[in-house]
């Protein structure tokens, strides 16, 4: 596991590196140079990073029940209007 440091340089033979979670909120430049078998440098390859401070979590609200069935409307007990009009 790699503790990276400003301008400390982190060398490997492998072609991932595991980063522990010490750095501290803020940006950081990354930058990344292979060698290959012939010892040739790589191209700089360069990255910034923007590490944020941790939020609390937000805490889940309990479900709330169901509401109550809304109440029937009352019924039109008066004749339809065909009927009305008839008369």
């Amino acid at each position: 596991m790699a503790a990276f440091q400003p301008n400390q340089t982190i060398s490997t033979d492998q072609p991932s590196v595991v980063v522990d979670a010490g750095l501290q909120p803020g940006r950081y430049r990354f930058r990344l140079v292979v060698i290959n078998a012939a010892g040739n440098p790589s191209l700089p390859s360069e990255q910034i990073i923007t590490i944020l401070e941790p939020r609390p979590l937000v805490p889940v609200a309990a479900p709330q029940p169901p509401a109550p069935p809304l109440s029937q409307p009352a019924q039109d007990r008066s004749p339809p209007w065909w009927l009305r009009w008839r008369r």
